[in-house]
């Protein structure tokens, strides 16, 4: 910039130029990296749960959760409370599930996929289920998985985990 300007046309002069870098701004073009999904990060999956649980999902994708994570008749049966002959008869007829058991389903979904992503492996999220979590007052984290704020909770700790807050 000329120092001989005056105020006034050092105003219009740095006017002037930012005009011209906007310009050159808009002109250019920025790749977009695409991120993997992570679920640490997915905004609006609590809608998704409740949109989903809605309608209901069948047993197969019960049946589809439990390969994925080696999770056993007996295991839902304790979360979802209902018997496990309910979950076999409900296999037999190919039901689709309830609101509230489609809920647990997914939020059971979340919960091991978080966890998956936390540790690194299903085997070490499932023995961090075990023990007692300090964040959870020293509660063992699968055995309050029998409601959804239970479920929630154990997110919340896996959540502060995964951002280095321990407590």
């Amino acid at each position: 910039m000329d120092k001989s300007l005056d105020n006034s046309d050092k105003c219009i002069y740095l006017c002037l130029n930012e005009i011209e870098m906007q310009k050159e701004i808009k002109h250019k073009s920025y790749a977009i990296k695409e991120k993997p999904i992570s679920f640490l990060s997915e905004e609006f999956i609590e809608y998704n749960v409740i949109e989903q649980s809605e309608s209901g999902v069948s047993i197969n994708y019960l049946n589809k959760i439990s390969s994925k994570f080696d999770i056993n008749t007996s295991e839902w049966s304790d979360i979802m409370g209902i018997s496990t002959k309910s979950i076999q008869r409900y296999q037999q007829q190919e039901n689709t599930l309830s609101a509230t058991q489609t809920e647990f389903v997914l939020k059971i979904e979340q919960l091991y996929n978080i966890g998956n992503e936390v540790f690194g492996s299903i085997d070490s999220f499932k023995q961090w289920m075990q023990k007692p979590a300090y964040g959870l007052g020293n509660k063992i984290p699968s055995k309050i998985l029998t409601t959804i704020s239970g479920i929630n909770l154990v997110i919340n700790q896996l959540m502060r985990i995964a951002h280095g807050v321990l407590a």
